[in-house]
């Protein structure tokens, strides 16, 4: 520190790392230490004392049961000109409370949710919710990444396909043609459906399925989905309706509901991603290669309402 005889107002304030005295000490070493002894000569020489304050002495403390200390590290150090200018000054404001508890609880919800997305993104299901491992998410994403990528497919007729529109192409060509229909549409297929359904169900089944669905229904299917399922092209799994459900909740079960009074759903609802998994160490084709369906949450809720009531 440098003097404060310039005439201006002063002020020095923070964690200083070090008490003015024994006096400012509990517990450990009851001596005078040098660096008490010369931060108190530095404060003397520079003509700068504590600003007044209200509460503990003691700022910092090991937190121990058994041998405790606590000393005074933080302190507001003023001159006299600051307290000519600044009189009613106090090292506390109340309102800079209120805002630092805030930005603390706004800091640690945004940590949250990026610890979150971190974990969605990287699959990883055997950490806890808490860890804050964001390199080791960040690790775990890249590798997936790289070991997902494909980066050459090979075609039925043994040409080598590469680069990521080729094999982009390539994949939808396969796909579609496996997944696509060619044939035309079975008339009559209801009836058939219907005469197969009557061996199987009994009345009272099918008027339970004939039945609303009510709220706490949907509202029970929703929360016996996994929480961290991949989610589908809008990135919404299960866990987001779960903790949002007081905001959300009421619309899921409108959409729902409406589904099942009007038989028709909204192509954004039955939009999925198809999400390709090895059948071999090694995949070359896409043959080797197994599609599975990245659902939409409430796509996901239907359905499984469907499946609770034609069970047998």
């Amino acid at each position: 520190m440098c003097s404060s005889q310039h005439g201006s107002p002063w002020i020095e304030l923070g964690d200083f790392n070090v008490s003015r005295s024994v006096g400012e000490s509990i517990g450990g070493c009851s001596r005078i230490l040098s660096a008490m002894e010369e931060f108190s000569d530095c404060l003397q020489s520079s003509e700068l004392d504590d600003l007044r304050f209200l509460g503990f002495l003691h700022t910092w403390c090991n937190k121990r049961s058994n041998g405790c200390i606590s000393r005074k590290l933080d302190r507001v150090l003023v001159n006299n000109d600051w307290l000519v200018k600044f009189e009613n000054s106090e090292p506390l404001d109340s309102n800079l409370r209120i805002q630092e508890k805030e930005l603390i609880t706004c800091y640690t919800t945004t940590l949250k949710a990026e610890e979150d997305l971190l974990r969605q993104k990287s699959r990883i299901q055997w950490l806890k919710v808490g860890d804050r491992n964001s390199s080791y998410f960040f690790k775990a994403i890249n590798g997936k990444r790289n070991r997902s990528k494909i980066h050459t497919i090979t075609r039925d007729d043994s040409f080598l396909i590469e680069g990521d529109i080729l094999v982009k192409k390539e994949a939808i060509r396969h796909f579609q043609t496996i997944l696509g229909c060619s044939r035309p549409v079975r008339h009559g297929i209801g009836s058939t459906l219907s005469n197969i359904i009557d061996k199987f169900i009994s009345n009272g089944q099918a008027d339970f399925i004939g039945t609303d669905v009510i709220d706490d229904e949907i509202r029970e299917v929703c929360f016996s989905l996994h929480p961290n399922k991949a989610p589908s092209r809008n990135g919404f799994n299960a866990h987001f309706f779960k903790i949002t459900w007081d905001i959300v909740g009421e619309d899921v079960i409108s959409a729902v509901q409406e589904f099942f009074r009007s038989g028709l759903l909204l192509k954004e609802l039955n939009a999925t991603i198809l999400a390709l998994v090895p059948k071999v160490p090694n995949p070359s084709k896409m043959k080797d290669f197994r599609p599975i369906s990245c659902c939409n949450t409430l796509y996901k809720i239907i359905a499984k309402i469907i499946t609770n009531r034609i069970k047998p």
